[in-house]
């Protein structure tokens, strides 16, 4: 009997632990679902087999303007504007290579068609024995259209001054010159 004592302790313990392990699993599982779905910067995952959407966070959805279960139909490189398709397709071959990669400008096209500038930053992990590529997505174009503004007032503020410049110039000029006619008028 106390073999079979000995036995039922040492299965009471393995359910135990299996049951924490199941516990600690799922809360992780919790913790990952709760960042990945409350992220305000756009979360995508891709197979890096082929390229197909997996999953994609709520903010990367409202970026684009698709559900998930559009974005689970595509590519990544299918939500690019056209004329950038074919070249998004050639970097994935850098992504199988490198496993990572970070940019700026990159072009994606909204479901009703509006192009936006994202900045990103791809890295690769192992879910269920296949590797996924994990990429951050943020809508710059605001951003970038704020910079092109400032640099257009900027150069206006530089025309203004140069200007400025020549009319100051031209004064002092035309000041001589007419103190110089009206020296020659009164000789």
């Amino acid at each position: 009997h106390l073999h079979i004592l000995s036995l039922l302790a040492h299965q009471a313990a393995v359910a135990i632990e299996t049951a924490n392990l199941y516990q600690a699993t799922a809360e992780s599982e919790s913790r990952y679902r709760d960042l990945f779905e409350r992220n305000l910067d756009g979360l995508v995952l891709v197979s890096a087999e082929d390229g197909q959407i997996i999953d994609a966070n709520p903010a990367f959805q409202e970026m684009l303007g698709y559900s998930l279960n559009e974005l689970k139909q595509r590519k990544i490189w299918e939500i690019r504007p056209p004329e950038h398709q074919e070249a998004a397709q050639r970097c994935w071959a850098n992504y199988q290579i490198e496993h990572t990669g970070r940019g700026r400008s990159i072009p994606y096209q909204t479901q009703n068609g509006r192009v936006i500038e994202t900045e990103f930053s791809t890295w690769s992990m192992e879910t269920s024995g296949r590797r996924t590529y994990v990429t951050s997505v943020r809508d710059v174009t605001d951003k970038l259209k704020l910079a092109d503004h400032l640099r257009q007032a900027q150069k206006m503020e530089a025309v203004g001054t140069l200007a400025g410049g020549i009319a100051h110039d031209f004064n002092n000029i035309l000041g001589s010159i007419l103190g110089y006619a009206s020296f020659v008028k009164d000789s």
